[in-house]
């Protein structure tokens, strides 16, 4: 199962990295940045109730896919474009590879039991990857990988009943 898990992680960083050569950076980072500040201003909004919730997230998430748009244009004009799809590719890459260390394939170990444990996968790639962001990011230094899907399946939990309470 090690090679299974590794398998799954480097052809699924390769595909991330191809799809972020085509994009961009330009395009990668605002359609991050979308994200980030959507998820950050509709939680923030005082009235969340019906759909005012997905609406600020809507708006503002278009708000800055236009400026991302601009600024890619800017990107063009100057021919920087070799630059913007190296830098895509790296930056789609690493997010990726963030975000499949601690979710993903975490996730596919609780529902496929690849290991006993999620902390106990004996995949070499995977574990070195998993103790080097653990030791260099702050943010993932205390949080356990089973501590993060607990926390992603509470908050996945909270808006599906949110969505329940709506219809």
């Amino acid at each position: 199962m090690t090679t299974l898990v590794d398998g799954i992680f480097l052809v699924s960083v390769a595909l991330i990295a191809y799809l972020g050569w085509k994009a961009g950076f330009t395009r990668c980072f605002f359609a991050l940045l979308a994200g980030f500040l959507a998820i950050a201003a509709a939680s923030k909004y005082p009235n969340q109730e019906g759909l005012n919730f997905y609406l600020i997230f809507l708006i503002v998430a278009v708000a800055v896919f236009i400026g991302g748009a601009l600024s890619f244009r800017a990107v063009n004009f100057i021919y920087m474009t070799i630059f913007d799809k190296a830098a895509g590719m790296i930056l789609a890459a690493l997010v990726w590879t963030i975000v499949s260390v601690n979710v993903v394939i975490p996730a596919l170990d609780a529902k496929f039991k690849f290991s006993a444990n999620s902390s106990n996968l004996k995949a070499p790639l995977y574990r070195e990857v998993d103790i080097y962001i653990r030791t260099h990011i702050p943010i993932f230094r205390r949080a356990s990988t089973s501590d993060l899907t607990t926390n992603i399946e509470q908050k996945f939990e909270d808006v599906v009943e949110k969505t329940k309470q709506l219809m």
